[in-house]
């Protein structure tokens, strides 16, 4: 894991993979991501969304991280699934999304486990692995939004794009370990 300079850019063209990474009480949640002119989470049958124990090794949990960012799935504006009249009913799957999150907690309300629930994300590009913070956020899908690279407040670590999955498992649990609270 290298630290970067705040604020490493890459193009949108060398972006191969992108995956929200959540911490709850009892379990790591990896989620795929869309990719069109906008980024959102998969909710799809196509998409991942998987569930590990937080005690498993660093190479399980990478293993999770890279199955995930492999499931990403790239789109034109016009085929974006969450645009317009081919949503598909995105708020009812968003809502599904964080009911499995407090069914898998054994809690009654999503809101009960996003109270201490931690989050970071992954991209992964032809060159490296970035891995950034996030922060408590209101009016995003996940209840977690980014950092700006311009406050002090933004981590981020770059890997090597042939690091192992154990390598990746550490790295992400470091980033979860920098969100603002």
């Amino acid at each position: 894991m290298l630290m970067a300079a705040p604020g490493t850019k890459y193009l949108y063209k060398d972006l191969t993979g992108m995956v929200h990474i959540h911490a709850y009480d009892a379990h790591l949640r990896v989620t795929s991501t869309v990719q069109a002119v906008v980024s959102s989470m998969d909710l799809e049958k196509e998409g991942f969304d998987a569930f590990i124990a937080p005690d498993a090794t660093d190479a399980a949990f990478g293993a999770l991280i890279r199955e995930g960012l492999d499931r990403t799935r790239f789109f034109t504006f016009g085929e974006d699934p969450y645009v317009g009249k081919g949503s598909g009913g995105f708020r009812k799957k968003l809502a599904a999304w964080h009911k499995a999150a407090a069914k898998a907690e054994g809690k009654k309300t999503a809101d009960e486990v996003h109270k201490t629930a931690r989050a970071c994300r992954c991209m992964r590009t032809t060159g490296f692995f970035l891995f950034t913070n996030a922060a408590k956020g209101r009016f995003v899908q996940d209840g977690f939004s980014e950092v700006s690279d311009a406050t002090p407040r933004y981590w981020e670590a770059l890997c090597d794009p042939y690091a192992d999955d154990a390598t990746l498992g550490h790295t992400a649990r470091a980033a979860l370990d920098a969100m603002v609270v």
